[in-house]
């Protein structure tokens, strides 16, 4: 299960690395499950813009985080500076912070600053202070279902195939937010990913997708790239129709007049989600409990977990009571999808009781 939360982040008393100016810094940001004890398996999820010439630094990128509930992840926070000429993979090291997902996710419905200090093992131990600012992700009004495969990929492994995994960024970039990631599959150059499924703003709104080779000791290897949006999927992988789309590696597309591509990405079986009925509209606008007209009937609605009070799994609450029965909790939105709110069944409903 995973859920979402927005960062905005700043800085203070970085490090200064240039001889005639402070530093030029940018934050990356990366998840980690803590049982796997290796920096390789960290996930990048997204970085700011860089910044000149500024020890204290305010950055505009809000950054969208996705995190396994379960997995008690740690949100890895890195500054370097950049300088003029520096690839994404170049930069001066300049302080590294942790804070743990669910930390941040508590923080974000009240959008609470969190401070944490930047460490520089190199550099004497602490060097200058990072600010995380949390915020809610907004609510997305619509949502694609849709099978995702990769045909022909290239072979990145000297003793095997590759181990492919797909990122989806909410822009046209590589620099846009990660919301998405697919699982690793293992040894294979035509990997199945099954169906995925996301909420989007809007649907016209331009999607990258990546395709990553995933490396244990190595650093992670580009396989290649395609941009798309959910209004193309949705208007082309219909009645057995696929999308099939290349898969550019930019940095090597430049290199070689005979280069085409590093394999194929199809999508298929596109399924649209997530319109919510307009009566569920109606209620959630009136600030009522969205049973008072489901009842025990399932309606399409956005479902939302309480750890707290255990509605999880089979179980949740709807938007409204998300912040009157449960304002404080440790609340976070699954899914969008049928069901009936569960707080009048219990009993604790401040807005209606159940009959």
């Amino acid at each position: 299960m995973t859920a979402r939360f927005e960062i905005q982040l700043a800085c203070a008393k970085l490090m200064t690395m240039d001889i005639a100016s402070s530093s030029d810094p940018r934050v990356s940001v990366w998840l980690l499950d803590p049982t796997s004890g290796d920096d390789e398996d960290m996930i990048f999820v997204g970085q700011t813009e860089v910044i000149k010439d500024d020890e204290n630094p305010h950055f505009e990128a809000q950054i969208t985080v996705e995190y396994s509930v379960d997995a008690d992840e740690d949100v890895i926070f890195r500054v370097d500076d950049i300088n003029d000429g520096d690839s994404d993979e170049d930069g001066t090291f300049l302080g590294q912070a942790s804070i743990k997902a669910h930390e941040l996710a508590r923080a974000a419905p009240t959008e609470t600053t969190i401070e944490c200090k930047l460490v520089n093992k190199k550099w004497g131990g602490k060097r200058g202070t990072l600010f995380v600012t949390p915020r809610e992700v907004v609510v997305p009004v619509g949502g694609i279902e849709i099978s995702v495969r990769c045909e022909k990929l290239e072979k990145k492994d000297l003793l095997g195939k590759s181990d492919p995994y797909l990122l989806f960024h909410a822009g046209a970039t590589a620099q846009s937010s990660v919301f998405l990631r697919s699982n690793i599959l293992k040894n294979t150059l035509n990997p199945d990913f099954g169906v995925l499924n996301w909420g989007y703003a809007a649907a016209e709104l331009p999607l990258y997708v990546e395709c990553w080779d995933w490396n244990k000791i190595q650093k992670h290897e580009l396989i290649g790239a395609c941009t798309v949006s959910a209004k193309q999927l949705l208007e082309t992988c219909i009645d057995g129709k696929e999308l099939s789309l290349p898969l550019i590696n930019p940095k090597k597309q430049g290199k070689s007049k005979k280069y085409v591509d590093f394999g194929k990405i199809i999508f298929s079986n596109a399924v649209e989600t997530g319109k919510l009925p307009q009566f569920i509209l109606d209620c959630v606008a009136r600030k009522e409990c969205t049973f008072t007209v489901t009842k025990e009937d399932y309606a399409l609605q956005r479902v939302w977990r309480c750890r707290d009070c255990e509605l999880e799994d089979n179980e949740g609450c709807c938007e409204v009571c998300k912040d009157a029965c449960h304002a404080g909790h440790d609340v976070f939105f699954d899914t969008t999808g049928r069901f009936f709110c569960d707080c009048p069944k219990r009993g604790k409903c401040k807005i209606c009781e159940y009959h």
